[in-house]
């Protein structure tokens, strides 16, 4: 992990990226502190840019040319998707490019810092034996109703996008 964050530490600085000397990436606020997660609201959430010291407000600690950001733009350039693709779904289907090129993405330091299925667990991939433990409770229904709803963009997007392609 230590070496994927100074690989993107190191992309990020050789294309232009600003980061404060008061910030780093996946490291803790202070020295007795260790952490390589974000919170909020007192729940995980990631990693993310920490503090190392206190900030005036107003100070910058991170600046990122445009040209680095994964937009729908991008996608819509690189990709050829359509105009009027979802943005996050033109930003996913560009990520999922971008990873399978594998060591020849420019973004494979950034794509090897994002958590894995593994990191995230969305419920609707546990066994089926250890949703049913969670029964009555409300986020079955809720990661049933997220499932239903990949499940359906994907379908959507694989008759729309993909499969007319293949027929092209």
């Amino acid at each position: 992990e230590r070496e994927k964050n100074k690989a993107l530490q190191d992309w990020l600085a050789d294309n232009g990226v600003y980061m404060s000397d008061r910030s780093g990436w996946g490291k803790a606020p202070h020295g007795l502190v260790i952490s390589n997660e974000t919170t909020d609201e007192g729940e995980p959430c990631g990693r993310g840019l920490l503090a190392k010291r206190d900030l005036t407000q107003g100070e910058p600690i991170f600046e990122i040319p445009v040209e680095l950001c994964l937009t729908k733009a991008k996608a819509v350039e690189m990709l050829d998707l359509p105009e009027d693709l979802n943005e996050y779904i033109s930003i996913a289907i560009l990520l999922i490019s971008e990873r399978n090129k594998g060591s020849d993405s420019f973004y494979k330091p950034y794509i090897d810092i994002l958590p894995s299925d593994e990191d995230l667990n969305p419920m609707f991939r546990w066994p089926k034996e250890d949703r049913e433990l969670l029964q009555g409770s409300p986020v079955v229904s809720a990661a049933k109703s997220l499932e239903e709803k990949l499940a359906t963009e994907y379908n959507e997007i694989n008759e729309s996008l993909f499969t007319k392609r293949r027929k092209e």
